[in-house]
């Protein structure tokens, strides 16, 4: 019994022995021995020589290893910013478009190559410098300080409404040719969207011919998306240009797509046209949308304008707009100083307020004064009671009286019109909105030549209002 007992003590112990053995050499990083090693003896003087022998941890190889991964994190880390940036930069080049930052300095020519090559009863013209030198129109706006070239854009002039006004016959292939030379003059560009085949303003929305067929108000809004995005994916393919802003409209207060034809200059067809029974202005706000949107789809970062006018209360439209959560970034104004438009100080006022009442930005999309009054016998009477208004409007709010450097006619009933006082006007408008906090100021009309708005003679020589803006 006693040496059963015996034996299963030894076999304990053996087997004590053995795990301890495992787990010091499992600890050392050792291999265990196996069934066939010889049997472990355990002495205080083999455990010493032993303990020489018991192979160290790689340390260095640890340390490479380590120093490897940290390697090849770091590589990888590198490699993913350098992709990071890579679609940055490809974003970059098919999105941005460069500095807002700059104070727009803009002049609308819409009927530059329309002059050029089509003439009208004065023949094609060749631009000149205010010294008569010979100049690329672009150019000459480039070497006096504007920045920004504004282009209006028609459907398709060729289909107007018979009597219509198309004047500038602004359609797409103009539209890219013109763009073209804005881009190589290095200046940017503001497309202006009539949704018409001729002149969009406050008084006359035509429908395009195009679209007066649709049945349904959710077929217009396609139609403007689909048309829209065609002409940005033409500019870009054909000219390369990506237009800075996109205006959607033009002078809309009382909103658009409104006429089905042209009866006279001053009466049109249908005030309120209807697809299937619901009024395109009680639609403005989806229309505006399907505009806003394919824009933004196109290249989120283009500003998109709403054009209004100082009169017919535009605030009922920018409430309507509000209140519709229309996305847009910029109100455009029209401020003729010479119509019924207010004074100077109410356009002021409207700038301010407006940012903050709206939340955007505010720019003069449209502004011109008179280079003459043709008071030399054969006076207008339209022209002159233009002026006299002017005088209404152009009051300096320091003083409460005209802007005293503004000449009047010799019985200072009204102020004339002459290239001096057009250079004046537009500098106070100017700096009026500027002061309000106006991101720019558009001319408008400036191309027409011998024009009593114009800033170019018969012959095409510029006018020294061409330099109004040049130290800004």
């Amino acid at each position: 019994m006693k040496s059963e007992k015996r034996k299963a003590w030894s076999f304990c112990r053996a087997m004590v022995f053995a795990l301890f053995a495992l787990a010091f050499f499992a600890f050392f990083g050792c291999d265990a021995p196996t069934n066939s090693d010889t049997k472990v003896t355990y002495d205080t003087a083999q455990t010493e020589n032993a303990s020489d022998e018991i192979p160290k941890a790689d340390t260095s190889k640890n340390t490479d290893s380590d120093a490897e991964r940290e390697e090849a994190q770091k590589k990888a880390e590198e490699e993913k910013k350098s992709e990071e940036e890579s679609g940055e930069n490809e974003d970059s080049e098919k999105d941005a478009l460069g500095d807002f930052d700059s104070y727009v300095i803009g002049f609308d020519a819409s009927a530059v190559d329309y002059y050029e090559n089509n003439g009208d009863e004065k023949g094609a013209v060749t631009w000149k410098d205010t010294d008569g030198t010979t100049i690329e129109f672009f150019a000459l706006l480039a070497k006096y300080g504007y920045n920004t070239v504004r282009l209006r854009i028609w459907n398709d002039p060729s289909k107007a409404p018979s009597g219509a006004d198309t004047t500038g016959d602004n359609t797409l292939e103009r539209t890219i040719s013109m763009a073209k030379r804005i881009k190589s003059a290095g200046l940017k560009l503001m497309l202006d969207f009539h949704y018409s085949d001729t002149w969009a303003d406050p008084s006359r929305q035509i429908v395009p011919s195009d679209w007066q067929s649709l049945t349904s108000v959710e077929a217009v809004a396609n139609a403007i998306s689909e048309y829209t995005t065609e002409v940005l994916t033409a500019l870009k393919e054909q000219a390369a240009v990506t237009p800075y802003y996109v205006q959607i409209g033009n002078e809309i207060n009382n909103g658009l797509l409104l006429h089905t034809g042209y009866n006279s200059s001053t009466t049109y067809g249908s005030g309120d046209f209807a697809y299937a029974g619901e009024k395109s202005s009680e639609n403005v706000v989806t229309y505006l949308a399907a505009a806003s949107k394919a824009v933004r789809d196109f290249n989120q970062n283009i500003r998109i304008v709403v054009h209004v006018t100082s009169s017919n209360s535009p605030t009922i439209l920018l409430d309507k707009l509000k209140t519709g959560n229309l996305d847009y970034d910029v109100i455009g104004l029209s401020y003729y100083p010479w119509e019924n438009h207010g004074t100077i100080a109410q356009m002021k006022n409207n700038v301010s307020s407006w940012k903050t009442t709206y939340g955007k930005d505010v720019l003069i999309a449209e502004t011109s004064f008179y280079c003459e009054d043709n008071d030399n016998g054969t006076t207008y009477t339209k022209d002159i009671t233009n002026l006299t208004q002017a005088k209404s409007n152009l009051i300096d709010p320091s003083t409460g009286a005209v802007y005293a450097d503004l000449d009047l006619d010799s019985e200072s009933k009204y102020v004339r019109g002459s290239v001096s006082n057009q250079t004046k006007v537009l500098v106070h408008v100017n700096d009026t909105a500027k002061e309000a906090g106006s991101i720019g100021i558009f001319t408008w009309g400036g191309e027409i030549r011998d024009w009593s708005h114009g800033m170019f003679t018969w012959g095409g020589v510029a006018y020294e209002s061409i330099e109004a803006f040049k130290s800004e």
